[in-house]
C-alpha cells in the first residue's frame, strides 16, 4: 500500500520482515513507534527515520490492512 509520508521499496521485501522510512513531517522513528505502541502495535525503529516491522504466521492479513490504516490516519493527524 502506498502512503504518504511513508518510504518502502517492495523490490527489498524477502521475508516476513519490512524495512520502511518516515518521511513525513514532524514524524521520526521514535514517534511513529510510540504512537503506534499505544493502539498495541508494535514496529520498533531502528534508525533516526526508519522502523523493522515483522509479522509471523497469527497475524492475519485484516491485520496487516488495519495496521496500514492505523499509519495512515497517525500520519495524518500530525
Amino acid at each position: 500500500a502506498a502512503l504518504d509520508g511513508i518510504e518502502l521499496d517492495p523490490t527489498r521485501i524477502q521475508t516476513n520482515i519490512v524495512y520502511f522510512k518516515v518521511n513525513q513531517p514532524g514524524w521520526d522513528a521514535a514517534r511513529l513507534s510510540q504512537a503506534l505502541a499505544a493502539t498495541e502495535i508494535r514496529i520498533n525503529p531502528t534508525g533516526p527515520n526508519q522502523l523493522r516491522a515483522v509479522t509471523h504466521y497469527q497475524i492475519s492479513a485484516e491485520q496487516v490492512d488495519w495496521t496500514v490504516a492505523t499509519v495512515k490516519n497517525l500520519l495524518a493527524s500530525q
